[in-house]
């Protein structure tokens, strides 16, 4: 008598641990196996499956589940990021099984900006910090010099405005610009005369800053 093999199907689940994100915080996905039978699942080795983006969850041998964490993207601009889209795309190790069987459930996280962000108040934004300095008193026939600075290397260009209404860039990819003032003479420039120079905004085309930090003006004496 020959005693057939019922096919027992062992089902994979995804699931997420959240629907909202901001920035730089993390989501767990967690692949549970379950069978409507009720029949142990406990003698299997190790399994992988592979998610829409490339992240890989690992059951260990003979356990029934695993999670593994990702962590989102951040940046210094408002708009958030691209909301991430997950399901189970594929198995490795499922031949140890009679059937498994992938979910096809799709799981989306919103990925938002941090509380407050573009708000001057309350702002737990990515601070970028622009500032102005300067290069030291000059003589009178000698043109006042300024270095405009951001704290972070950027990969596009940053116009700065400053408070005599002049506008500088600083090139992607650097940190600082000079910045300098004609020498107008004597008739300009009384002895101990103090020019002051501020920044009043940045702005990077397209683009606004989530926490967009100035620093205090910056003087250069006439002597």
């Amino acid at each position: 008598m020959t005693i057939g093999d019922t096919i027992s199907e062992v089902t994979a689940t995804l699931t997420v641990d959240k629907t909202t994100v901001t920035e730089g915080g993390q989501i767990t996905y967690t692949v549970t196996l379950t069978n409507a039978a009720g029949l142990p699942m406990g003698a299997h080795g190790p399994l992988e499956f592979t998610l829409s983006d490339g992240t890989v969850v690992k059951i260990p041998a003979n356990g029934t589940s695993g999670t593994a964490s990702i962590t989102v993207n951040d940046d210094i601009f408002t708009g958030g990021q691209p909301a991430i889209v997950n399901k189970l795309e594929s198995v490795s190790g499922a031949e140890q099984f009679e059937q498994l069987t992938l979910g096809q459930d799709k799981y989306t996280t919103v990925v938002t900006d941090e509380p407050g962000s573009g708000d001057p108040t309350n702002n737990e934004g990515d601070k970028i910090t622009v500032t102005i300095e300067s290069n030291g008193d000059v003589l009178e026939d000698a043109a006042p010099k300024f270095t405009v600075k951001v704290d972070q290397v950027l990969k596009q260009d940053l116009t700065v405005t400053l408070s005599n209404g002049d506008t500088v860039v600083i090139k992607a990819g650097t940190t600082e610009t000079p910045y300098e003032l004609k020498a107008q003479g004597d008739d300009v420039y009384k002895d101990g005369q103090t020019v002051e120079v501020g920044v009043t905004d940045a702005v990077i085309d397209g683009k606004s800053f989530e926490n967009l930090v100035l620093g205090d003006k910056a003087a250069v004496t006439i002597g």
